[in-house]
């Protein structure tokens, strides 16, 4: 073969115009099939402020979605709405939602407390132990805690006068991400 022949100005413009199309095309997907309806996630559902995309993460396997909650009435109702938003717009892609709230370290010192009943009845099936505890432990330190409970997760709510604390914990194990 004869590469004298080529006119490697008109390769190189081709090599350069061809990566450009690709690259430009992973953006613009990036940009309307999932920044944009991320940023739209939100609206409507009852005690969700925003939802973001977290930019922050390079791994790339999974994709970490930035939650922000606020006065919240149902936290198992507030979750499976915006679960089933992000699966229409990720598809089967891995994904995590990590909640934003307005915690004191009073309500996480609270719920440290109660993490204990939580694991324990996760093992031994006995949630209605598991929420007398939590509400006994709660009512003593004068804050409102809320529990539900689905065969993926137990959804914990703790409330004060001032500030929300709203945890997600999964029923089974959850495999670990590397």
């Amino acid at each position: 073969m004869n590469w004298h022949k080529y006119r490697w100005s008109i390769v190189g413009l081709t090599v350069i115009v061809t990566l450009s199309i690709l690259f430009g095309g992973q953006f613009l997907w990036q940009q309307f099939a999932i920044t944009k309806p991320m940023s739209q996630l939100a609206q409507g559902i009852e005690g969700v402020e925003s939802a973001s995309l977290n930019k922050n993460d390079k791994n790339g396997t999974t994709v970490k979605i930035n939650v922000t909650l606020a006065n919240v009435t149902n936290l198992q109702k507030t979750y499976k709405a915006l679960n089933d938003r992000i699966t229409n717009v990720l598809g089967h892609k891995n994904y995590q939602i990590i909640i934003n709230d307005s915690h004191t370290p009073e309500l996480e010192g609270l719920y440290y407390s109660i993490h204990l009943y939580i694991q324990e009845a996760i093992v031994t099936g006995n949630f209605g132990l598991m929420a007398e505890r939590i509400q006994e432990k709660a009512a003593v330190s004068g804050t409102n805690a809320q529990l539900f409970v689905d065969s993926k997760h137990i959804y914990v709510q703790l409330t004060n006068s001032n500030s929300s604390m709203y945890v997600v914990v999964p029923r089974q194990p959850v495999q670990e991400v590397k």
